[in-house]
């Protein structure tokens, strides 16, 4: 199921980016972000509890979702081979 979402635009500041403080959410964009979150959760729900295969209307449903930009995925780790942390995400040294 991850590597069928895996760069998809599915985290809330993906979808609604940083904003000022101050600024309102568009209600649009709230909608679209509930929306998306609440049938990512059915499809992981049918998967694990359920031991449903996903529908195609579910694999339609993801491949719909928006994919990141390449140059907004973080580079690999050398080390790891897996993926380093969004920036927003980053723990400072010493925190």
């Amino acid at each position: 199921m991850l590597n069928t979402i895996d760069w998809r635009k599915i985290n809330y500041e993906m979808i609604f980016g940083y904003l000022p403080t101050g600024c309102k959410k568009s209600l649009l964009l709230e909608t679209t972000y509930k929306q998306i979150t609440k049938r990512l959760q059915n499809v992981v729900w049918n998967l694990t509890n359920n031991g449903l295969e996903r529908s195609s209307e579910d694999k339609a449903f993801i491949e719909s979702i928006p994919e990141l930009d390449p140059s907004e995925i973080p580079p690999v780790d050398a080390n790891s081979q897996l993926p380093e942390y969004f920036n927003e995400f980053v723990v400072p040294d010493g925190k």
